[in-house]
């Protein structure tokens, strides 16, 4: 038997996990997990039966189904039907349980697929500067009439009145 320890990638962590279920009916028994990103079953036996369950080629094998695979999760007469590549029953006893797993498994899908918005690694946003304070008047004068300039800041630079231009 696998460990779940063997399977999990890092970053990966068990949400719930159930032992005792079994695969589509008299199918093999094992482990259930639920990670925040995949939902596992862990065979505990190896062995391998041919029948006429749909899934009878997984008989013996453990079942590892990414959660953006999962399409559907319900429950049914006895556990839960799992919609991935192909269609898995997994019994997970009483009617309460099963509805756990359909919740839990849809959460963490959920969670998979959209995570929670990060803070910027950067720190928080910085306005610039104000601009300098224009220079005052009383210092400069026209080079051409010597009289009086003044500083236009929108296109930060000096004009005279008297001869209309910029110096």
């Amino acid at each position: 038997m696998t460990n779940i320890e063997e399977v999990l990638m890092p970053g990966e962590t068990v949400i719930k996990k159930q032992s005792g279920v079994m695969v589509s009916g008299p199918g093999p028994t094992g482990d259930l997990h639920l990670t925040n990103m995949r939902l596992i079953f862990l065979n505990k036996k190896r062995w391998s039966v041919l029948s006429l369950n749909p899934i009878g080629s997984l008989m013996g094998k453990d079942i590892i189904l990414p959660l953006e695979n999962i399409s559907t999760i319900t429950t049914t007469f006895n556990g839960i039907k799992v919609q991935a590549d192909k269609t898995y029953d997994f019994t997970v006893g009483r009617f309460g349980k099963r509805a756990e797993w359909v919740n839990a498994i849809q959460q963490e899908k959920h969670k998979a697929q959209y995570p929670p918005p990060q803070q910027p690694s950067w720190g928080p946003m910085r306005t610039p500067p104000p601009p300098p304070p224009p220079p005052t008047t009383s210092s400069r004068f026209c080079p051409s009439c010597g009289g009086p300039v003044e500083f236009i800041t929108q296109y930060s630079r000096w004009y005279c009145r008297s001869c209309q231009k910029y110096v």
